[in-house]
């Protein structure tokens, strides 16, 4: 017969013995459900809306859920974070890059930060390409330390892709340990 102490790793502080549970507790994936134009490179375009959690293709995520406001994401507990951000990338036109980002805060929006980015090169119209970038975050305050995405290209010409069905532009979320 297994203990109630099965699956889990023995630890000490050093004046006593507990048992911690082993894995990860938290990962999520959202998604962009409708594709966009990118401005000019003017500072970025922050994605603010058109997220949802995946849901199709049997589809599973563990743990309490991210929550966004107009594109601000907020963590469900303190904890150090893996935040990737996968997009694809299309153009209407001749375009040379296509960018995405990962911003942060630690002041609750008083000041944003690129802490991550990737780029996608895009020369002719109807060309398509991807970009991955990713950040892992110390979220020692739920209220104050949160999330935000960026896009911006060389020029108007290029679009985010996205899907309700697929996931073709995401926002991944997973809690590696505690802070």
């Amino acid at each position: 017969s297994q203990s109630g102490n099965a699956g889990k790793f023995l630890k000490t502080d050093g004046s006593s013995l507990s048992y911690d549970s082993a894995g990860i507790t938290m990962a999520q994936t959202w998604r962009l459900t409708s594709s966009f134009g990118i401005s000019s490179n003017s500072g970025g375009t922050d994605v603010t809306s058109n997220f949802e959690i995946a849901d199709t293709y049997g589809y599973g995520g563990i743990g309490s859920n991210m929550s966004q406001s107009s594109g601000i994401f907020t963590f469900p507990s303190t904890g150090i974070y893996l935040i990737q951000f996968s997009a694809g990338h299309t153009t209407s036109g001749s375009i040379n890059w296509s960018q995405i980002e990962i911003r942060s805060t630690q002041n609750n929006g008083s000041n944003w930060y690129i802490a991550a980015y990737g780029y996608a090169g895009l020369w002719n119209g109807g060309a398509y390409q991807s970009s991955y970038c990713q950040f892992m975050f110390d979220v020692t305050d739920t209220s104050t330390h949160k999330i935000k995405f960026a896009v911006q290209g060389s020029n108007a010409n290029s679009q985010i892709v996205g899907s309700s069905n697929q996931n073709q532009t995401i926002f991944q979320f997973t809690k590696l340990g505690e802070t």
